[in-house]
């Protein structure tokens, strides 16, 4: 349930959508779900050479989500990304449960094999689900969601993550507002004086 493949990367075989179909309109980690498909039908093949090129720009998502917030703004979108991630994340294991049906169905994998991955993507489902409703929700309703969240086996950096925003959104915003600001002047204090001048 975990294919680490990077799909700007990948190159993949035309059975992966002759035998499972095109993909669900919602999945946005498409190379997750491909990669899982071919496991599912036979095996990923890596080929350790370099063989493309990774531009870098401000606009990366990787960027965007370790960027220093220190406005409102900022904040707010960084908590809607995080939200979109968690839905994403949800759709993939449900795209995912379904591959794993249209297999067993084939006989391409067996019934404890079958059981068991489904089991598993389910409960990311779920689990994934259950965190994106948690930032959405108000604060009487994330209490017991973040209890049901440590039953469901979420770590405790998550459930950390997580229960600072029990707070209402604007207490939790302004603090990371200010915790930003105060980053962002240690960074620059860090500078060489010389480049501070220029």
């Amino acid at each position: 349930l975990h294919p680490g493949v990077l799909g700007c990367s990948g190159a993949w075989v035309p059975s992966v959508f002759k035998v499972f179909g095109t993909l669900p309109w919602n999945v946005v980690h498409e190379d997750n779900v491909i990669a899982f498909r071919a496991v599912l039908l036979s095996e990923l093949l890596f080929v350790d050479q370099a063989l493309v090129k990774y531009r870098l720009h401000e606009h990366n998502l990787y960027n965007a989500r370790h960027e220093i917030a220190a406005t409102w703004e900022s904040i707010q979108a960084q908590e809607r990304r995080l939200q979109r991630d968690f839905t994403i994340r949800s759709t993939m294991h449900s795209a995912f449960c379904q591959d794993l049906e249209t297999a067993h169905a084939k006989k391409m994998v067996s019934d404890e094999e079958f059981s068991l991955t489904l089991a598993s993507a389910r409960h990311f489902e779920r689990l994934f689900s259950l965190q994106s409703a948690f930032l959405t929700a108000n604060p009487v309703r994330k209490v017991p969601m973040l209890f049901q969240l440590a039953r469901a086996g979420v770590g405790v950096a998550q459930l950390r993550k997580l229960s600072i925003r029990l707070v209402p959104g604007p207490v939790f915003c302004s603090a990371k507002v200010v915790r930003g600001w105060l980053r962002r002047m240690k960074n620059w204090r860090r500078r060489p004086l010389v480049s501070r001048c220029l």
